[in-house]
């Protein structure tokens, strides 16, 4: 049996240098730090924000500053205001790599980060970061309840004075959503139709991105600011 002819084995060859040179990573999609195209979460609610402002080309967010008592029996207390997340639209990240964030944050002379929102935050450890990417839409339902696979947050690194990047592969098995789910699950938790891999899939077509805070027990019940003043500055987002 003889091959095939030799013009067909050279574009055979061609073929096969066209996509090994085509293999190479895109170059990162840096996103646009305008301030307007940024929002915030805070205090527990998607309708509530702080105003980022961009200074030398970087995105800014003073801080809220807190002032006892944290919580009371009732939950969040009015004198403790937090900011939760950080985020904007995205373009799809079906085929991205990975996500990637630098920022800074800077705290006035004696001033630290409170994380202690509730009385049920009882888990050790300090301020976090995480980069965050989510489903568009509502996070809750109509009742205020969670909804799965909403969020997705990466493994988080704690938010110190000083400067900071984060880079996290957009694999599933890096990712956990709301309730602690691994993205890449295939087993629907109980009540839901769902996987958290479908879920994980879904999110990466239509998402937001960005950072989240927190702190103890929870990854994004956000950060305020005791005996001073501090800013979170936003230097770079990309899409690798």
């Amino acid at each position: 049996m003889t091959g095939p002819p030799a013009v067909l084995q050279r574009l055979g060859l061609a073929a096969v240098l066209m996509l090994a040179a085509g293999a190479s990573p895109a170059p990162p999609h840096a996103l646009n730090l305008d301030a307007g195209r940024w929002l915030t979460y805070a205090n527990g609610s998607e309708h509530e924000h702080f105003a980022p402002a961009n200074v030398d080309g970087a995105l800014v967010v003073e801080l809220p500053v807190d002032a006892p008592p944290f919580f009371t029996a009732f939950g969040r207390s009015t004198t403790a205001p937090s900011d939760d997340y950080l985020f904007t639209d995205a373009p799809p990240l079906t085929g991205a790599r990975a996500l990637s964030a630098s920022f800074a944050l800077a705290l006035s002379p004696g001033a630290a980060l409170n994380t202690r929102f509730e009385a049920s935050n009882t888990c050790p450890g300090g301020p976090t970061a995480r980069l965050l990417f989510s489903a568009p839409g509502p996070l809750t339902d109509w009742r205020g309840a969670t909804l799965p696979y909403t969020r997705w947050y990466s493994a988080p690194i704690a938010l110190t004075p000083g400067a900071h990047t984060l880079t996290v592969l957009l694999d599933p098995s890096a990712w956990t959503d709301v309730f602690a789910d691994r993205g890449d699950s295939t087993r629907p938790p109980r009540g839901q139709s769902a996987t958290p891999l479908e879920g994980f899939r879904a999110a990466l077509a239509h998402p937001r991105v960005g950072l989240v805070l927190g702190g103890g027990c929870f990854a994004g019940h956000g950060v305020g600011v005791v005996g001073g003043t501090g800013r979170l500055t936003l230097t770079g987002y990309e899409i690798e």
